[in-house]
């Protein structure tokens, strides 16, 4: 099935780069679009406050600087591979998951692409694997990339 749109999410890590490299193959391929989605996490022990931001100044958090690092750097990453991509970054609460799901949805993609870990084993096992979430919420094919 000949995609048209890719949504690749990525978190910055080494996972998500060889996942980034695939994606610019099968955009190629298939002459696909291409989202690069980052989520930038508020954990709900704070609040709902950013850490590093302040409400009242409108600053970006050290979340949301991480995830549009993750974006910026995976578009270049595609980019030097000759393949354009839209960059998003989405503020969640909790685990990405869902977010990246919803982004999905209403970005009209037709596959995900993911990387297969990285928040490291820590992560995985008090939260469950972002990658693993994101195939049990969504009703498109994703593809989880080693």
């Amino acid at each position: 099935m000949p995609y048209k749109k890719i949504l690749l999410a990525t978190d910055g890590s080494e996972h998500s780069r060889h996942a980034a490299a695939q994606v610019a193959q099968l955009a190629k391929d298939m002459g696909a679009e291409v989202e690069v989605l980052s989520v930038a996490v508020i954990h709900p022990a704070y609040g709902g406050l950013h850490m590093g931001a302040t409400a009242v100044s409108g600053e970006e958090s050290d979340a949301e600087k991480a995830a549009r690092l993750a974006v910026t750097d995976t578009a270049a990453v595609l980019k030097e591979q000759g393949v354009e991509a839209k960059t998003v970054v989405v503020v969640a609460m909790g685990n990405p998951a869902h977010a990246i799901c919803q982004e999905a949805e209403d970005a009209g993609a037709d596959l995900i692409v993911i990387g297969s870990r990285g928040l490291g084993r820590t992560g995985t096992l008090l939260m469950g694997s972002t990658s693993q979430q994101v195939i049990h919420c969504s009703a498109l094919p994703v593809l989880v990339i080693r």
